[in-house]
């Protein structure tokens, strides 16, 4: 527990080391709240000592915040008073560790679903680049197709001219093909033979 700060509603451990480190004695121990009035049902009639060691120990529960004071006194010999102060909030540092590890976990998370969002973007962008790639490839195709149609369009143009030069002989009476008709036609059948 950090010195200084505890948390309101959890049991403090307080203790006092008796002069000389001697044993056997009577500490009391007298709380006081956050008004600085005497709290008699949370003071002690008499420490406990740890072993043999000449320091005893004793625990109260603070029920507001503030700061509360103990007071306390070795009734044997009279030898030794001592007083402590407790800051008493409503949070102390393993419950502020307990959040932050709360909210790490959190940020974890959030963490992993960046990641996965990250990853997905990144799919994305992979299909993105495929469809530009297969676009692409229709763009040349219909390029392609487009040329074609200009050379069947030129070709076209061209039966069409020739079309045009038959049809023109055709109607031509002085020498072209009209003519030798005419000529074919003028020519009379011999008589049949008998």
């Amino acid at each position: 527990m950090a010195a200084g700060i505890y948390k309101n509603g959890v049991a403090i451990i307080v203790t006092y080391q008796a002069v000389n480190k001697a044993t056997g004695k009577t500490v009391t121990m007298d709380v006081y709240d956050e008004a600085h009035a005497l709290d008699e049902a949370k003071s002690v009639a008499e420490m406990t000592e740890i072993a043999a060691t000449g320091r005893y120990y004793a625990t109260f529960t603070p029920d507001a915040e503030g700061e509360w004071i103990v007071v306390m006194r070795n009734t044997t010999d009279g030898n030794g008073d001592a007083v402590k102060a407790f800051a008493v909030a409503g949070h102390d540092v393993d419950s502020i560790g307990d959040t932050l590890a709360t909210v790490d976990g959190k940020v974890d998370t959030v963490d992993t679903v960046v990641d996965g969002i990250v990853t997905d973007v990144a799919a994305v962008d992979g299909k993105i680049d495929t469809l530009d790639g297969v676009a692409d490839g229709i763009v040349t195709d219909v390029a392609a197709v487009d040329g074609k149609i200009d050379t069947i369009d030129g070709e076209i143009e061209t039966i069409d001219t020739v079309v045009d030069g038959i049809q023109t002989d055709l109607s031509n009476g002085t020498d072209g093909l009209g003519a030798i008709k005419d000529a074919v036609d003028a020519i009379a059948s011999p008589a049949m033979v008998g």
